[in-house]
């Protein structure tokens, strides 16, 4: 017996073949097609079905079962870990009522985040569009690499958490530096007695955190890097409003411009 390629159809633009088997009796051959064309249409149809599905489930295998988290562990900074939907229109609202200076620009500090990512978010209110992120240390009695403490004392070395508005510039023991004025009685009223400014400091950068797997601390202040202070103070000087976000809970049911009850 010899097989060999017969005729050919096109069957939804594949091409079927016909494989004709040759068989030889007696003095005459006779060619007996063995043709296949019912068995191969089902094949092939459902083959054709399997395609899409298969690329799917191809695709769904590429696709890790969770995302990744972030670390603590390192530098983690190529990940933009923005303030959730809520928090971000809560500031925005106290935002629209607590300016009063024209400055177009606002920011949340987001202390439940860890001090390895950036955390500082300056916002454009006109847009509502992130303008920069950058590192912040919180206070040296307020936790490690997380802000779990908080405080409105004097000499408490805790970061405050609640809305500011900033005010004039000066040059003081850690350089170009920015007021700020705590808004919320009982929660960060006593920021400018305190002394809690932003401000420059050598331990708020990438190669402190590789080193000590978080930023240095401050005694209460939002310090940042120096390498972008003076740009950063400029920019929010002279009226900007600062919303300080932590998982105080004790704020985040009495402030009555968190929760909109001015």
């Amino acid at each position: 017996m010899n097989c060999y390629i017969g005729k050919s159809r096109i069957l939804n633009g594949v091409r079927l073949f016909l494989c004709c088997t040759k068989n030889v009796k007696g003095s005459g051959d006779v060619l007996q097609c063995c043709i296949f064309a019912g068995m191969l249409r089902k094949v092939i149809f459902l083959w054709i079905l399997w395609l899409p599905l298969g690329a799917l489930q191809a695709k769904r295998n590429s696709i890790p079962d969770e995302m990744p988290k972030e670390t603590t562990e390192g530098v983690s900074l190529s990940r933009s870990i923005t303030p959730d939907a809520m928090v971000f229109e809560k500031a925005f609202a106290a935002f629209q009522l607590l300016n009063d200076s024209g400055l177009r620009v606002f920011a949340i500090i987001d202390y439940t985040k860890p001090s390895t990512v950036e955390r500082f978010f300056i916002y454009d209110a006109d847009k509502k569009i992130l303008l920069q992120k950058l590192l912040v240390a919180h206070g040296k009695n307020s936790g490690e690499n997380f802000a779990t403490h908080f405080s409105n004392k004097n000499g408490s070395l805790k970061s405050s958490p609640g809305f500011y508005r900033t005010g004039s510039t000066y040059v003081g023991k850690h350089g170009y530096s920015l007021r700020l004025y705590g808004l919320e009685s009982g929660f960060n009223d006593h920021a400018y007695e305190r002394a809690i400014v932003i401000h420059g400091a050598d331990y708020v950068n990438e190669r402190f955190i590789k080193t000590h797997q978080r930023l240095g601390r401050s005694w209460g202040c939002p310090a940042i890097s120096n390498e972008c202070s003076k740009s950063v103070i400029d920019l929010i000087k002279n009226g900007a409003v600062i919303y300080i976000h932590t998982n105080d809970q004790n704020y985040l049911s009495k402030s009555t411009l968190y929760n909109g009850k001015h």
